[in-house]
């Protein structure tokens, strides 16, 4: 008998778990002597059919084991695998699937009331990272990591569906991205859709790119969601101004009139792509929002780190230290600054602020 039929026999007269026992030696038999599309075909089909029956964890393990064989086989997610449909029918066909489809039809199955699913949706970043031919491996396969975003979009998985969108870095999941979180900022209660929040969502695509030297990417979305913004504001609050006299048209910001974290930010990223080490540039931007950045001291908080990488990364600035270590430990343990009475002070340069709106 074959052996998915008798794993259908045993899941229903013996149970789910003796089911899940005899699948999962029946696969290490096959993956042993390397039948892998054999082993994918059992597991896949096994998975699905114990997700059917509410035995999530059981598919879950299943499923799990089905991307390593993926990896064992040295499949990435752009290659193909063949597996066989109905295994346990009489009209069982084989066809070739992609890779990735086969991992996303595993969890698609997997119901999201399953708390083990986030074990799944690791097990396939991990195969997909280790095996993608991506200029950075942290980035994943682009178009993986954009379906896993749309899948979990579909879901309502607001946050889940922003990462992989913007590890996905295309054209495409960058403008989903964009519309998933102003889509979230526009359904907040109107008490809540302040410049603060914007500014908040706008910083969570902006930043990331930046750090991870993607401007480009980062300035596409800052005029995406802006404009948004743009379309619900009195025309009197929005204005378009350029970077200098003779600015093409990237080198211009959509600047909304009573949002200026979210000036800030769309002027950072033009910056980044602009004008890169251009640092009296920098300091005058950063000189122009210091006040107001300082006084969000959640968003001040929160985007520290991100800001001093980006400021080196683009401008050569290091964080400033005091010269008195001393003083500075004291500081940072009591809360207060970490320039004592022996540490000499830096002079901020004295930049014109003008047309930093």
């Amino acid at each position: 008998m074959p052996p998915i039929d008798t794993f259908t026999r045993k899941l229903q007269s013996d149970g789910p778990y003796e089911a899940h026992q005899f699948l999962r030696t029946a696969a290490n038999r096959l993956v042993k002597t390397k039948k892998y599309n054999d082993a994918l075909t059992l597991l896949h089909a096994a998975a699905i059919a114990l997700f059917q029956r509410g035995e999530g964890a059981s598919g879950i393990d299943l499923a799990i084991y089905a991307i390593e064989v993926l990896d064992a086989d040295g499949k990435t997610p752009g290659d193909q695998v063949s597996v066989t449909v109905n295994p346990a029918g009489t009209t069982s066909s084989a066809r070739q699937i992609p890779t990735r489809d086969f991992a996303l039809e595993l969890l698609t199955a997997c119901p999201q009331s399953e708390i083990t699913r986030t074990r799944l949706v690791k097990k396939i970043i991990s195969w997909q990272k280790s095996s993608s031919t991506a200029a950075d491996p942290e980035w994943g396969d682009a178009e993986m990591q954009e379906r896993l975003g749309d899948l979990l979009a579909s879901e309502g998985d607001v946050a889940g569906a922003e990462r992989h969108l913007l590890l996905a870095g295309t054209e495409t999941s960058q403008k989903k991205l964009v519309d998933i979180l102003y889509s979230w900022y526009a359904s907040l209660d109107p008490t809540q859709q302040s410049p603060s929040n914007a500014a908040a969502i706008l910083g969570r695509i902006v930043l990331p790119f930046l750090t991870a030297d993607r401007p480009r990417e980062a300035l596409d979305c800052a005029r995406q969601f802006v404009s948004s913004l743009a379309a619900v504001q009195a025309s009197g609050d929005v204005e378009t101004v350029a970077i200098d006299a003779g600015s093409v048209e990237e080198g211009k910001v959509m600047i909304v009139k009573t949002m200026p974290l979210v000036n800030f930010l769309s002027w950072l990223a033009v910056l980044c792509v602009r004008a890169r080490n251009k640092v009296e540039l920098y300091a005058r931007l950063r000189n122009a929002y210091k006040a107001t950045l300082e006084a969000d001291q959640e968003l001040d908080n929160a985007w520290r780190d991100a800001l001093a990488d980006i400021a080196l990364k683009y401008f050569g600035i290091r964080p400033q230290r005091s010269n008195n270590m001393l003083a500075e430990m004291m500081g940072s343990l009591f809360g207060g600054g970490g320039g004592g009475a022996g540490g000499q002070q830096r002079q901020q340069p004295q930049i014109d602020s003008a047309g930093l709106d």
